[in-house]
């Protein structure tokens, strides 16, 4: 959940309440260690330092990954989206190994690959850098052509 609140002792008090009363009431604890808050640049470090004293949370800048989903401010550069390349790409490495048909990889291929980043696509212009990263370069040239026709439709979703 993404919660806006000013820096404000006074706002960090009664939202750390609030959090505390929730993990009473539905009995399901915040993982501090999972969460965050994140201020603007402008902000000094000392007051970062004591609004992370107030809610026992840890600070951080932008970007950040929200549900798999960068945070950013401003355009969306290449980097943001090394972790999705990422994913894909040992996803095709370790299928390399299978010892699996042509269409099998094909049919793999379209089905997971082309839902791994569909929350990503549905969600932010992603730059054509990181969409021409996402083809694979290794895969015979039959394979290739398929995945430049996947590439294309998948640019298309934004």
């Amino acid at each position: 959940m993404l919660f806006f609140i000013s820096g404000k002792k006074k706002s960090i008090s009664s939202f750390c309440k609030l959090l505390q009363e929730y993990e009473e009431y539905i009995g399901q604890l915040v993982n501090r260690a999972k969460s965050c808050f994140v201020v603007s640049s402008k902000l000094t470090r000392q007051r970062s330092n004591l609004i992370s004293t107030w809610s026992q949370f840890e600070g951080q800048s932008l970007p950040i990954k929200y549900l798999g989903i960068p945070l950013f401010k401003g355009r969306a550069q290449s980097c943001f989206f090394d972790d999705l390349v990422e994913r894909i790409s040992s996803r095709i490495h370790n299928w390399k190994s299978k010892l699996l048909s042509f269409g099998g990889k094909l049919t793999l291929i379209k089905s997971v690959l082309c839902s791994m980043p569909i929350h990503t696509l549905s969600l932010l212009k992603v730059p054509k850098k990181v969409t021409n990263r996402i083809q694979p370069l290794e895969l015979p040239r039959k394979q290739q052509n398929s995945l430049d026709q996947l590439a294309s439709d998948m640019s298309s979703f934004c």
